[in-house]
């Protein structure tokens, strides 16, 4: 670098080594005429004072490549730059501070950037390829441009303020070209200026703007328009007087909505059964918890659940009863045999005084038939019909009604063989939880049931998805690994297979141990080693348990038998280790 003096033009009157690449842009200070700074392609920015130009002052690692603009804030102190790397960095050159104050992040590289007059928070900038606007920024909002031109039909090589309001700028396009800002594009005039946030803890976050309208009627009241010449004054004073005075506000809040009782998803999640080895007893302990939080419809519905499908089946014994009476058969047709012909002559007796007994027993039970059916309506039900008292002991007593009705028939069938069906019942259960957008009952009920229930693939993995969701957003990794390895959908099941590497740091550098070629054990950036045993000082090559509440940690056997003695950390650093560990 070079300063001349146009007074002297056969030598340059000093000359600065910066002792880097290629210099790509110089920028005197307007505050103080003896700095100035230069950017370089290797994306460094030195600070240099003509009184000493042997030596930088300051030098910074500003971009990644190279730093094509340089531009002075009218306080003197500050540099914005602007590089190939799409970023334009504000830097406060009177700091120890080697990072950037604020960044602005742009779509292409930068190639001019200068700050807008009399507005000490803008700043504009220009691409070096492939487009053809100009943008001002404002680095409070860095993330989106305030105004931009697109009059260019080629990228700009070059701009400059004439004032606040008005920009010259030239191009590829063999044009040049003044613009003025009030005519320029505004990117936030289209936005909403209303946000709103959902928390999972049952609070919401808005933002809403608020326009001054008193202020704004006060102006419109004091310029009277009576006369032609107050009339164009007012046209032409009143974007002024918006923009200084009449500032759109914005005004923020946090309220809470009772919408969502995240203490008693997070109970439930926590403690719900969802394996299917034993239905009874799930339901019944699933119902117990819901109860606890006083989910009381929750509750109801596993006790219904536990009902349909906790019961066994029951066995049809009907195969026994009729082999049972077959063989009775048998045996009363088979002939008699003489050696037993005593022994029942001695039971006959016994027998005939039980027949006795057994007449007198059903000469009650007759009158009390005959006096429950004997009414004028016998005709409609039917007739009785009585075996006589004489019948054998055998054969026992038997009272007989022939129905004449199809409906009473079909009535008395229907009330006693009436089964449930738990299939539509199950439907209505789920799409009652699905509309009430409880995912956590409709998962639960899908993994306690398992293969007793047909529901779509489709719906069982949106459930599922959004169920997970929810658990991580609440932070419950266990019980959402619990979910997913206990599903049987092979989208879900393919969950616990991604993002399945952990990379750590170095706790000397910070750097992450990515492909190390020492085995994982010395960082190669700093070549120190890493956490050792806290106990036997050495490296950790197998199983590395830590505490989380101090990172303090070593071999697993070594930790457990300090820990089955201990409380506090064995480094000495006063944390009480033994309830984060167990």
């Amino acid at each position: 670098m070079k300063l001349w003096d146009l007074r002297e033009p056969d030598s340059a009157r000093f000359t600065f080594e910066g002792k880097c690449e290629n210099v790509r842009d110089v920028q005197f200070n307007s505050i103080n005429q003896y700095d100035f700074a230069a950017a370089f392609e290797n994306g460094a920015i030195q600070k240099w004072d003509i009184r000493k130009p042997t030596i930088h002052e300051r030098k910074l690692n500003a971009h990644l490549g190279s730093v094509l603009a340089l531009d002075w804030h009218s306080d003197g102190r500050t540099i914005a730059s602007g590089g190939r790397d799409k970023l334009i960095k504000i830097w406060d050159m009177n700091s120890d501070n080697r990072r950037p104050r604020d960044v602005i992040h742009s779509m292409t590289s930068i190639a001019r950037v200068q700050w807008r007059p009399d507005h000490p928070n803008e700043i504009a900038s220009c691409a070096l390829l492939s487009d053809s606007r100009i943008f001002i920024w404002n680095i409070r909002r860095p993330f989106i441009a305030s105004y931009y031109f697109e009059e260019h039909e080629d990228v700009p090589t070059g701009f400059l303020w004439h004032n606040s309001d008005v920009l010259w700028s030239c191009s590829k396009d063999k044009f040049f070209i003044q613009q003025d800002i009030n005519c320029s594009y505004r990117p936030l005039s289209l936005l909403s200026k209303c946000s709103i946030g959902w928390s999972v803890y049952d609070k919401i976050a808005f933002s809403i703007e608020k326009y001054d309208d008193l202020i704004a009627e006060d102006q419109s009241r004091s310029i009277p328009p009576s006369s032609n010449q107050f009339r164009i004054i007012q046209r032409r004073t009143s974007p002024n007087i918006i923009e200084t005075r009449n500032e759109f506000q914005q005004k923020t809040g946090i309220a809470s909505l009772p919408t969502f009782d995240h203490k008693a998803f997070s109970y439930l999640a926590e403690n719900y059964i969802i394996s299917n080895h034993d239905i009874w007893s799930a339901c019944e302990h699933n119902a117990k918890i819901a109860w606890d939080v006083q989910r009381f419809r929750t509750a109801q519905t596993w006790k219904i659940i536990q009902l349909l499908y906790g019961i066994l089946e029951p066995v049809d014994n009907n195969a026994h009863k009729d082999k049972e009476s077959a063989n009775s058969l048998l045996n009363d047709s088979s002939p008699t045999n003489p050696s037993k012909s005593s022994n029942e002559t001695k039971e006959s007796d016994s027998i005939k005084d039980l027949n006795t007994v057994t007449e007198k027993h059903n000469e009650s039970l007759d009158d009390e038939v005959y006096s429950f059916y004997d009414d004028d309506d016998d005709d409609e039900f039917g007739q009785v019909e009585e075996r006589g008292k004489d019948s054998e002991f055998q054969q026992p007593r038997r009272t007989t009604i022939k129905m004449k009705s199809d409906i009473v028939q079909s009535t008395y069938n229907s009330t006693l063989c009436r089964n449930w069906d738990k299939e539509s019942i199950m439907m209505q259960l789920f799409d009652y939880y699905a509309e009430q957008g409880d995912v956590q009952m409709c998962v639960t009920l899908i993994l306690v049931l398992g293969d007793m229930i047909k529901i779509s693939q489709e719906r069982v993995e949106q459930w599922f998805f959004s169920y997970i969701e929810l658990l991580h957003r609440f932070q419950l990794w266990c019980a959402a690994t619990h979910i997913i390895s206990s599903c049987r959908v092979p989208s879900v099941e393919m969950m616990n297979q991604q993002s399945t590497t952990i990379y750590t740091t170095c706790n000397n550098c910070f750097r992450p141990i990515l492909n190390s070629r020492s085995g994982y054990w010395i960082c190669d950036k700093c070549r120190k080693m890493l956490n050792p045993c806290s106990i036997c000082h050495n490296t950790v090559k197998g199983l590395y348990t830590w505490c989380q509440g101090c990172s303090h940690g070593g071999h697993l056997f070594h930790m457990k038998e300090w820990f089955s003695a201990n409380n506090e950390c064995p480094t000495g650093c006063g944390h009480n280790c033994s309830v984060a560990i167990e």
